[in-house]
């Protein structure tokens, strides 16, 4: 692809750089900031998953206090002086919870107190008292189930899926605008070089006229009519250069590189013709590939763990309660420490709970919301693979009638220069008039910006079709 170097001087460019299509998707694939920005989303859903997961951690309690007891005591024992008690208690209390996937809860809890007591008899019972008691519980109906306690967890997995899926289509899309933008930039270059072509044709063309005014075969009024044509095309060229510098900022905007001053030139050419694949293979890829297919299915399963949890909440809460533990009582905290070994005073307990609520309402409306969320999900999934479909059979009608319009127009570029050559050569021997000339130039440079802009319309329908299908557009 030829520049003229005065258009490279006139712009105080420091230097030309030329980049391929590849090279240009790798850059905007690392400097883009839009896929930057949206790219954290992924950062975000794993953080998510780390948050439904720390519910299974495990937790320390401790716990320290000070109870101050005043109270009216009916005790034969007291003294006839004495009608209250004063008990001061100090605890001192450790324990470790851990909650399991099937729903269950476990504790283990280390407990200390000392109790002081003002009345005469206080020395009846030991100050000091610890105990270790080990408590279990599990839901049996609502609330018992790896999948039901997990069922955020899994539902955050899936999400994180969705964004993998959201962050390549993103990109997709984003590169999909890059394409475009660069094949814009392409035409510009292209288009700016047939213009400088026509001025130049229209250049020839006046000399000869000026000749023919030199030697009186020309009046004046032609001849300035020759001229506004030469300025005519000399206003297309400085506006096409205006044009290419528009389009090159909108293609550094892509890597980040607006404030740069060198000249971005594509170097890659316009794909060449090929058949589209078969209409029905295109569109099975497609739903097959699509991201939004992924997604949506994605949202389906999460409504599916949706209506399990719903459906576990109608159940009524029943509860195994299974504890054991063993307790050491002495007038000092050593003397409570062996005895709590000695293991002489223990207790076991295991009881149900069961709690029913009367109507459930809220369950019931959960549950039967959740059914619905479903059943629209799965429309709009009929939806969306008509959406697909159609799309997929637009762009394939749409490269079609692309090869059609190249290969019209390569043969009306043909023609329009056939002419142009008859029309000039009969100029020049004197059997035309120069402003038939003028217009057969037209012609001829029109269909040849014709049949360039249905190539770059080609090659961005070649890019979109593969983005249609489900194609990623990167190898990254």
């Amino acid at each position: 692809m030829v520049i003229s170097l005065l258009f490279v001087k006139c712009v105080d460019a420091e230097d030309l750089k030329e980049i391929s299509l590849n090279e240009f998707i790798s850059s905007v694939i690392q400097k883009n900031l839009n896929i930057k920005s949206y790219s954290l989303n992924k950062d975000i859903s794993s953080l998510d998953i780390e948050k439904f997961l720390s519910y299974f951690d495990s937790g320390l309690t401790i716990s320290v206090g000070k109870d101050f007891k005043k109270d009216f005591t009916g005790s034969i024992l007291a003294s006839q002086n004495t009608d209250y008690l004063i008990s001061h208690t100090t605890n001192l209390d450790v324990s470790i919870a851990k909650k399991f996937v099937t729903g269950a809860e476990l504790s283990l809890s280390f407990l200390n107190s000392k109790n002081k007591e003002t009345y005469d008899y206080s020395n009846l019972s030991a100050p000091y008292n610890t105990e270790v008691l080990l408590n279990f519980k599990q839901p049996i109906l609502k609330g018992f189930g790896i999948e039901i306690n997990k069922s955020d967890i899994n539902k955050a997995q899936n999400t994180l899926s969705k964004t993998d899926s959201a962050v390549e289509d993103f990109i997709n899309t984003e590169i999909l605008n890059a394409v475009y933008q660069y094949f814009d930039l392409l035409y510009s270059y292209k288009y700016l070089e047939l213009q400088e072509e026509l001025l130049q044709l229209a250049k020839n063309t006046h000399k000869i006229n000026e000749k023919n005014f030199s030697v009186g075969l020309m009046p004046k009024s032609a001849l300035t009519e020759s001229k506004s044509e030469v300025a005519k095309r000399e206003e297309l060229v400085i506006e096409a250069k205006q044009t290419l510098l528009n389009n090159i900022d909108k293609l550094k905007t892509f890597i980040d590189d607006i404030n740069s001053n060198y000249l971005l030139k594509p170097i890659t050419e316009t794909f060449d013709i090929t058949e589209p694949e078969p209409l029905d293979n295109s569109v099975d890829k497609a739903l097959k590939n699509r991201a939004e297919i992924k997604k949506l299915n994605i949202d389906i399963q999460n409504a599916e763990i949706d209506i399990n949890v719903a459906k576990n909440n109608l159940l009524p809460s029943l509860t195994l309660n299974a504890y054991t533990g063993v307790t050491g009582r002495g007038d000092n905290y050593d003397d409570s420490i062996d005895n709590l070994i000695s293991n002489d005073y223990h207790n076991t307990g295991i009881y149900l709970e069961l709690k029913y609520p009367f109507g459930n309402r809220e369950a019931k409306s959960t549950s039967k919301r959740s059914e619905v969320i479903l059943n629209q999900l799965k429309l709009n999934m009929k939806d969306l693979k008509n959406q697909i479909t159609s799309e997929v059979k637009k762009s394939n009608r749409n490269l079609v009638f692309l090869i059609k319009k190249i290969n019209a127009y390569k043969l009306s570029v043909d023609a329009a220069y056939e002419k142009l050559k008859i029309e000039d050569k009969k100029y020049r021997n004197g059997l035309s008039d120069p402003f038939k000339v003028f217009s057969y130039q037209v012609d001829y440079i029109t269909e040849k910006v014709n049949y360039l802009k249905a190539n770059v319309d080609y090659s961005k329908e070649v890019i979109n079709f593969k983005k249609v299908v489900g194609d990623r557009l990167f190898n990254q």
